[in-house]
């Protein structure tokens, strides 16, 4: 399969950006290592951070980010597990440029990811996917159950989504809008069909998705939903937050979809109000209920 990016300008580009992310966590006290394992994938790229004996927690960022970009949202949780924060690979970061495949009845993901997990020796982990990573830590709940303990879920791709009108509407247009009339401001436009509303979407996140914009080949790459039989072997507990307007997967379907074909399903939290990009999953009370989830 072809690089994601239209050019090794464009590459050059989203790594320099990468790179300049991770020197402005250091700067602010973030002691982030760096790792490369490699997998049936090709390289892929970690950051690692948080006590060495604390007990280990994987983190998977959504479509188009990036292990630095999961790291930036999720410094709440380094005090009380060793988080190792992965680069996906076909998105823009440090791991292999080719997309992994999405398809119902390829383990392609879950044996990558054990990969990952053989060549840490971690045997058994928590997991915490956000969007697309929440599609990457469902086909490992579907591949590899035996090496999960504890799953976080945040406004994940594989249970449902948006009807076609919602999706032409609120998302196609906006992008098509960035590619009729490139710039800052049709990538604010694109962002604020994602964002809850009334937040305020952050610079950094608006010049990396420019970038994107810019360099990346595809913006889409949707799996297939999972079935209740493809979960069936799941032993480990599960928590899901879910987004009651998120206009790509919304949250009250979620739920009841989650609740039929999930059979550990041990908790679930709905914010009525929010949007698929929500800084409350991340920063308020919610990230305090992740925590004690993920502590028992």
């Amino acid at each position: 399969m072809d690089s994601i990016y239209r050019s090794p300008a464009g590459e050059r580009a989203l790594l320099d950006y990468y790179d300049q992310t991770l020197a402005r966590l250091e700067r602010a006290g973030r002691q982030l290592d760096s790792r490369v394992v490699e997998t049936r994938q090709g390289p892929t790229h970690l950051l690692i951070e948080g006590p060495e004996d604390a007990p280990p927690l994987v983190l998977v960022h959504g479509g188009h980010g990036s292990a630095v970009m999961m790291a930036g949202g999720s410094g709440a949780l380094i005090s009380e597990h060793r988080c190792y924060y992965v680069d996906v690979p076909g998105d823009p970061n440090r791991s292999a440029a080719r997309a992994l495949e999405k398809t119902r009845a390829d383990d392609t993901i879950g044996r990558w990811m054990e990969d990952v997990l053989d060549a840490l020796a971690l045997e058994r982990v928590a997991m915490l996917g956000v969007s697309g990573g929440g599609y990457m830590t469902l086909r490992c709940c579907a591949t590899i159950p035996a090496r999960l303990r504890r799953v976080v879920l945040i406004t994940p791709e594989g249970l449902v989504s948006s009807g076609a009108w919602t999706q032409l509407t609120r998302v196609a247009w906006p992008l098509l809008r960035y590619r009729l009339a490139p710039g800052e401001a049709s990538v604010r436009r694109f962002m604020r069909a994602l964002c809850s509303e009334g937040m305020q979407i952050p610079d950094d996140a608006v010049l990396h998705m420019g970038l994107v914009f810019k360099h990346v080949r595809s913006m889409m790459n949707l799996g297939a939903h999972l079935t209740a039989e493809e979960l069936r072997e799941l032993t480990a507990p599960v928590m899901l937050l879910a987004a009651g307007r998120d206009v790509l997967f919304p949250g009250a379907p979620m739920i009841r979809r989650a609740e039929q074909i999930i059979p550990t399903l041990a908790e679930t939290i709905l914010e009525p109000e929010a949007n698929h990009i929500h800084l409350d999953f991340y920063f308020g009370p919610a990230m305090q209920r992740v925590r004690e989830f993920l502590s028992v």
